[in-house]
């Protein structure tokens, strides 16, 4: 990275570019894939990756052996990803998160963290990234930083999801699980009801919406 624009306030830090856009674009930002100049937005390039790569593999899980070790990866082509999407982002809409409401993913690398995120975006709602290395006060922050309306966490966040919620009220709760016990609902559940929701109505980003919020810098 390169000094790009320096600072006024004392407090701050310059901002810090990569390089490749100095030597590419002329230090603007690089706002498109070479390979998918027209799109425009990260549910740009979802889209127009399944109309080219439709039953591609596109995301994979390896399976978890009984023994613990790792065996072979797990797939889901495009249409079949961007279609769960779809029902994980109704059934968002079908619970009452509406257009501009954030949402916490709790969660590791996963196939449903990708979900979440571009079921977030198709509805309209901001996923914002919470982090298990940051221990439960930071997280509480966040949470309360972007008046969270909906926490989607992985099961083995649960016990820290239960701190962050006994000090931050959190409408919606969702566990990434088939099974789920109140106040959580299973995503399981989620996308099932948003495979019922025939009023579903996909929200289609601006380049200028926000994608994401994440308090790391590094990602």
């Amino acid at each position: 990275c390169v000094e790009y624009e320096p600072s006024n306030n004392p407090n701050e830090s310059a901002v810090f570019i990569n390089s490749i856009r100095l030597k590419e674009n002329g230090g603007k930002p690089i706002c498109t894939f070479r390979s998918q100049p027209d799109s425009l937005t990260v549910t740009d390039i979802l889209d127009t990756s399944v109309l080219l790569y439709n039953d591609l593999p596109c995301v994979g899980e390896r399976l978890v052996n009984t023994d613990g070790s790792y065996g072979k990866y797990s797939w889901i082509n495009y249409t079949d990803f961007r279609k769960k999407c779809f029902n994980f982002s109704a059934g968002l809409q079908s619970i009452g998160i509406q257009k501009g409401d954030h949402v916490g993913i709790y969660s590791p690398s996963c196939i449903d963290w990708q979900v979440t995120f571009f079921g977030c975006l198709y509805a309209g709602a901001i996923p914002v990234t919470l982090y298990d290395y940051f221990g439960p006060q930071s997280n509480e922050f966040i949470a309360q930083n972007t008046n969270l309306s909906c926490i989607v966490a992985h099961s083995q966040n649960l016990e820290d999801v239960k701190s962050i919620i006994s000090h931050v009220k959190v409408r919606h709760l969702i566990l990434i699980s088939h099974l789920a016990t109140p106040p959580f609902i299973s995503i399981d559940d989620i996308i099932q009801k948003g495979s019922e929701n025939t009023n579903f109505i996909k929200f289609k980003p601006s380049p200028d919406d926000t994608a994401i919020i994440m308090y790391t810098s590094g990602s």
